[in-house]
């Protein structure tokens, strides 16, 4: 999500040289995930958000919370869900969201082995599945000397 966030950012400072009344002091509200946000933040980015106003980093951060949606998909339907947002999000017109996209692209193994690897894992009846693995045991050795 941090390379997302530089995309949108990104997109925000560019478009602040044209309008920066509107955009000042703004870049947390579109970094942000909209529940860590004030409800007075939130008010402002749902009107900086209106599709009268016609700012791009509004259309840049509605691509945020469909990607964020990938984390919550099952491991069996991620690839076709980042698939499908990926071919949309290109066709943005936005030049730093399609930048992210070719990263996702060049990264495409690795990101849909994040649902994979976050599943829980199957676990018989009674036991505790840990979010790590078991170390090994340190075995000691012991020198003699005689």
């Amino acid at each position: 999500m941090k390379k997302f966030g530089e995309a949108v950012d990104e997109v925000r400072r560019a478009e602040a040289k044209d309008r920066p009344l509107l955009l000042k002091k703004t870049s947390w509200l579109w970094l942000t995930n909209r529940a860590n946000l004030s409800p007075s933040q939130q008010r402002k980015l749902v009107w900086l958000t209106r599709p009268s106003v016609q700012l791009a980093t509004a259309r840049a951060h509605r691509w945020r919370e469909p990607f964020q949606g990938f984390y919550d998909q099952p491991a069996a339907q991620a690839d076709a869900y980042l698939t499908r947002w990926c071919a949309a999000a290109m066709r943005s017109r936005l030049q730093p969201i399609k930048d992210f996209v070719a990263m996702v692209k060049r990264h495409w193994d690795g990101i849909l082995a994040w649902p994979a690897a976050t599943s829980p894992p199957a676990c018989s009846k009674g036991s505790t599945p840990s979010s790590r693995p078991p170390r090994p045991a340190l075995v000691a050795t012991a020198t003699s000397s005689t």
